[in-house]
């Protein structure tokens, strides 16, 4: 529907002209945008750090003031991620389609001259777009709707980042730890490989044995190689995600914390992801966009003014004002096909929403089964691994009064080792599970009595630290 106001007549045309300018400047000045409704970044990055509670949700290693924590890693990220800083450009954007809401169209002049009979008649209008001053209401509040959404979306994305982020930390901390048993397990075939040359040049040991020993030095050196690459491929996508170039420095701590006793109950877990889902939030801003854009589309079958002036004109010494009304005929379109549009993009939303509130509900079972299997993994683990180092000084007594060979102390060594990376491999899958966890709540795990079920055992919750791989 088009709404003009059209002033015409023989006025001065310099006035006209000087009337125009300054309403003109008028509809371009900007509105400054209120405290609550400017984009900051620090404040809109500490309401949602605070909003998610991140400290509450990190483990803590040992030697915090030495090493880089899971928490400052992320609040590296948060201060120099490009990322980051992407999104906060496009909620900038969003913020400036908002403020445009507010505006008016500019208005529009006409200027026309009229050769009646040797006297020259000016003629100037001045129009100014009324629909958009009447529509101004809805169209703010569309606006302040979709930039809502912007803000879920921005939220949305920044908990990525910061999933990734957590992601990368306990990647490269437990490829380092994998790294420091990879070393042991060199060492200990090149243990193997130097008694086992003894053994063959003293001839008691068969060429098929000494050749066996010997290929399996060069596998563990294959091996640590490949430990190698794997800490440094997990140490630049941690860079990446700090926003740190390639040649950046980090010190990490050198194990994972153990994985603490506390299990989660479903029910309220799932309840707190959909209060803080920011994708479901912003699914929501979207269903109420649409709610007051069917307003703007309602079908009618109304004459609707679509035109209104005035025409001044000079007859003799007298002026003869000439009033015009115009209308639009619904006859073809009423606005049917806009309505039916909006009605459908309404059910689109919210077979979203439900769809989106169902992957919540099965991510956040599939977390917390991960999340159990590898706890139960690696309290196994760590049960069985004392009994392998009782098993191991046992056999050193044995080798010691040589009632056993030698060889057979590496193998049970090596076993050993092998015990402890499963171990930490459990511990690693426990942590990411955490952080997936984390990821599916848009927020930190509740540290709150009413949010777990049952302690661990009294294993878990009095076990010791991770231990160190065995160095005898």
């Amino acid at each position: 529907m088009k709404s003009d106001l059209r002033l015409m007549g023989f006025l001065p045309v310099l006035l006209l002209v000087s009337l125009l300018v300054s309403l003109s400047a008028c509809s371009h000045q900007p509105v400054a945008p209120s405290a609550s409704q400017r984009v900051d970044e620090r404040q809109m990055l500490a309401q949602v750090q605070s909003h998610l509670g991140w400290d509450a949700a990190t483990p803590q290693p040992a030697s915090t003031d030495q090493f880089l924590t899971l928490n400052q890693s992320l609040e590296r990220m948060l201060q120099q991620s490009p990322a980051l800083r992407e999104q906060l450009a496009q909620l900038g954007v969003a913020e400036s389609a908002r403020l445009q809401a507010t505006l008016l169209d500019n208005p529009h002049i006409e200027l026309a001259a009229t050769d009646a009979q040797g006297r020259w008649n000016i003629e100037v209008g001045l129009l100014q777009p009324l629909w958009a001053l009447l529509a101004r209401p809805l169209r703010e509040s569309l606006a302040d709707a979709r930039y809502e959404a912007a803000v879920s979306t921005f939220q949305a994305e920044l908990i990525e980042l910061m999933n990734q982020t957590s992601q990368a930390y306990i990647d490269t901390v437990a490829a380092q730890q994998m790294l420091h048993l990879e070393a042991m397990q060199r060492r200990a075939a090149e243990a193997e490989r130097d008694l086992a040359q003894g053994y063959f040049e003293a001839g008691n040991l068969p060429r098929r044995q000494w050749l066996y020993y010997q290929k399996a030095a060069l596998l563990a050196q294959s091996d640590f190689q490949a430990a190698s690459h794997r800490v440094a491929v997990a140490a630049l996508h941690l860079k990446q995600a700090l926003g740190e170039d390639s040649g950046a420095s980090l010190r990490l701590p050198n194990r994972l914390p153990l994985p603490p006793p506390d299990r989660f109950d479903k029910a309220l877990l799932l309840a707190e992801a959909l209060d803080h889902r920011p994708d479901l939030a912003a699914l929501e801003s979207k269903a109420a966009a649409l709610a007051s854009k069917r307003q703007l589309a309602s079908p009618w079958r109304r004459l609707a003014p679509e035109e209104a002036g005035l025409e001044m004109e000079q007859d003799e010494s007298r002026w003869q004002p000439t009033w015009r009304l115009g209308f639009e005929l619904p006859l073809w379109d009423d606005g049917r096909a806009g309505l039916a549009r909006v009605s459908a993009e309404e059910s689109l939303v919210q077979a979203q929403i439900e769809r989106l509130r169902l992957r919540i509900d099965r991510d956040l079972a599939l977390a917390l089964s991960e999340l159990e299997q590898a706890r139960e993994r690696f309290n196994s683990l760590q049960q069985a691994l004392p009994l392998a180092e009782e098993q191991l000084s046992l056999l050193l007594r044995e080798v010691n009064f040589m009632l056993e060979s030698p060889f057979e102390l590496l193998r049970e060594k090596s076993a050993l080792m092998a015990l402890q990376q499963e171990a930490i491999e459990a511990c690693a899958d426990y942590w990411q599970a955490r952080a997936e966890l984390t990821f599916i709540l848009a927020r930190a795990l509740p540290s709150s009595p009413q949010f777990l079920t049952t302690t661990g055992s009294p294993q878990q919750a009095g076990s010791p630290q991770q231990p160190e791989p065995h160095h005898d």
